[in-house]
């Protein structure tokens, strides 16, 4: 059995790499409604490579603002706090 400390360290990290997938799964099926399926009509689709290799400092800028959001769950202030103080 995982020690108090490291169970939470284990689930720090699973969110943060789990945030990451979804960020990037998110921003990617954004591009494949906007310019592949078009779900939205675009006058023209421009290549994929930018958008991919953005997706490095995209990821990072957005764990910042999930960790820093006040959100009951996410963020910094969370810490021992439970749901029921925000409602």
């Amino acid at each position: 059995m995982l020690a108090e400390g490291r169970r939470r360290q284990l689930h720090v990290l699973l969110a943060v790499v789990l945030d990451a997938c979804t960020i990037a799964a998110a921003f990617s099926l954004a591009y494949l409604l906007r310019f592949f399926w078009e779900l939205v009509p675009a006058s023209d689709s421009p290549p994929v490579g930018p958008y991919v290799a953005i997706l490095p400092v995209l990821i990072p800028v957005w764990i910042v603002v999930f960790a820093s959001s006040p959100i009951p769950g996410y963020g910094f202030s969370s810490r021992g706090a439970s749901a029921s103080r925000w409602y």
